[in-house]
């Protein structure tokens, strides 16, 4: 049975996440995940000003966009059959599982800066830097059924992707893409 799985999440960014997720045995589904996590945040030097006195700001952006295939394991039955043409969900079904995929993200970051190897000097400058990560996770969580087509759902989510910078931030090595989110959600069987 195959369905499809919206669920929002706040880490401190806007995030949107689904899954399509196919029935292969009893109790295990293999699932495709997309999700879209995107903020920006404004920071400043605050030791520092520029020549008009004025404090040096920055604001930043990172987008990311985790699209991964893997497995979700039902620690019990989701359900049973009655007859060839009814099934009775559980009402409760916890769940754990992992996959992998790739992850795109684009770090911006643009405003004034304070250049220390050259007296100090204030700029005005854009940063970017944009591609493709390997990503892992792993996630647990339970299904609440309203009706045996109707799902509530709550998930743990840890995702693992780093990558190096791009050109503009030489200097710095690897951006880690990694974090935690708690999701909650609505599932429709088919």
């Amino acid at each position: 049975r195959p369905y499809f799985e919206l669920k929002a999440v706040r880490q401190g960014a806007f995030d949107v996440a689904g899954d399509v997720a196919i029935r292969v045995a009893p109790r295990l589904d293999v699932v495709m995940s997309a999700a879209y996590a995107g903020s920006i945040a404004q920071s400043e030097f605050r030791k520092w000003v520029d020549q008009d006195n004025l404090p040096i700001q920055q604001r930043t952006s990172l987008e990311r966009v985790p699209m991964t295939v893997g497995v979700k394991w039902y620690l019990a039955s989701p359900g049973r059959a009655i007859g060839r043409f009814a099934w009775l969900p559980r009402r409760y079904t916890p769940y754990v599982g992992a996959g992998g995929g790739a992850m795109w993200y684009r770090l911006h970051q643009w405003g004034d800066f304070v250049d220390f190897t050259n007296g100090n000097s204030v700029f005005s400058d854009n940063f970017s830097s944009e591609g493709w990560a390997l990503a892992a996770d792993a996630f647990a969580g339970v299904d609440v059924s309203v009706s045996p087509r109707f799902v509530l759902t709550g998930e743990a989510r840890y995702t693992y992707a780093k990558v190096p910078l791009g050109t503009d931030f030489s200097g710095f090595s690897r951006i880690d893409l990694s974090g935690f989110s708690l999701l909650a959600g609505v599932a429709v069987r088919f």
